[in-house]
């Protein structure tokens, strides 16, 4: 009868054991999603409050001239400003990298400079071709690091 009592006192610690196991691997891996599914979350909503849209595209002598602005609902800083994704090209798009001197790079200047692109604001991007000049149309597409985007055509 002891030994009874034993085997039993054995299997039910064992049974905890593996209780409190299961357990601490299931809350382990709730907060794994639960954290997941913040960052989506705060991603998504990251994106549909923003919002640009390129209002004027002209040449200016050597380069081109875009005239963005922010119609989101957020203000944009100048760390994701740098981070833009400047495509332009008349047959071949080519990717501009943002750069302050030099061809084939884009730079901008804030209308009002506060290191903030702010909602209503209009930013102007200056893109530095590599080649000459030809035409007859050009294409420029601006996308934001969170992938939101806007395109526009200029025809010489």
């Amino acid at each position: 009868m002891p030994s009874a009592v034993v085997s039993t006192a054995i299997v039910a610690i064992a049974g905890i054991v593996m209780a409190s196991i299961f357990a601490a691997a299931l809350l382990s891996q709730v907060g794994v999603v639960d954290s997941t599914f913040r960052g989506v979350s705060q991603n998504a909503i990251n994106k549909m409050k923003t919002s640009i849209d390129i209002v004027y595209l002209t040449l200016n002598g050597s380069y081109f001239v875009v005239y963005v602005k922010n119609t989101g609902q957020r203000s944009i800083s100048v760390d994701e400003i740098e981070l833009i994704d400047v495509y332009f090209g008349n047959d071949s798009r080519q990717l501009y990298v943002y750069n302050t001197t030099g061809l084939g790079i884009w730079n901008y200047t804030e209308v009002s400079p506060d290191n903030t692109w702010s909602v209503g604001e209009t930013l102007i991007i200056r893109i530095y071709n590599e080649t000459a000049i030809e035409g007859p149309t050009y294409y420029v597409k601006i996308v934001l690091p969170n992938g939101v985007s806007d395109e526009d055509t200029y025809t010489i």
